[in-house]
């Protein structure tokens, strides 16, 4: 699911209380914790025009527990949650008492629930993405790397599928990986990264000319 960076960075500053939750939303929250016991981080609202014109609501929970944990039915649980309609209601509700109409279109309302630590990952390996290539390029500059990745995560490509052996055995991948783990904890604002969860893999290009004809969008679709 896309959202904005600013968006993020808003729930983000939320959470971390550097940012202040706009008063209804506020409201709501509070209202929703008090009456069905669920937690929300944030609502972030824009128009839409496809396939009709509707306001999209999106109720962003902690995880991706907590999502599945409200859903009514397993296959759409992001579409589908309990207290859905009373949630909706309370939301025109509050929309009114604040004399917000001209924010918000009310005549069609499409909601769904997602998970916020999901994006804070997400966040956390796109802000060390840079870091972590620069330094692999400068203190890793004999190691036989032919490509690093780093655009949702780390993927280091040795030339060979031999080096990756090599360099499994030598120290040189663990090495790498402990090094971006050091980098992704300076952005881990929530810390939600741990050794054991860390995206960080080592392949050739070796593999990628034999299976994905040399092509790394194959490779990485």
């Amino acid at each position: 699911m896309y959202i904005s960076y600013d968006q993020y960075e808003l729930m983000a500053g939320i959470k971390l209380g550097k940012r202040v939750m706009d008063p209804l939303f506020a409201e709501l929250i509070d209202w929703i914790k008090a009456s069905f016991g669920i937690q929300v981080v944030y609502f972030i609202h824009e128009e839409q025009s496809q396939p009709q014109r509707c306001l999209l609501l999106r109720m962003f929970l902690e995880t991706m527990k907590d999502v599945k944990a409200i859903a009514v039915d397993p296959q759409n649980w992001h579409l589908e949650y309990k207290h859905q309609n009373e949630i909706i209601a309370k939301f025109v509700e509050l929309v009114r008492k604040h004399k917000r109409e001209g924010d918000f279109n009310l005549e069609r309302i499409r909601t769904i629930a997602w998970n916020f630590d999901d994006l804070a990952r997400e966040d956390t390996y796109r802000s060390a993405g840079p870091e972590i290539a620069e330094h692999i390029r400068t203190h890793y500059a004999d190691a036989p790397i032919h490509l690093i990745d780093c655009t949702y995560s780390l993927t280091v490509f040795y030339h060979t599928d031999e080096q990756v052996t090599e360099c499994q055995k030598n120290g040189i991948s663990g090495r790498i990986k402990a090094d971006y783990y050091y980098f992704l904890k300076k952005h881990d604002d929530f810390d939600l990264i741990t050794p054991d969860n860390m995206w960080c893999t080592f392949d050739s290009h070796e593999n990628v000319e034999k299976n994905y004809q040399g092509n790394y969008y194959y490779y990485f679709k």
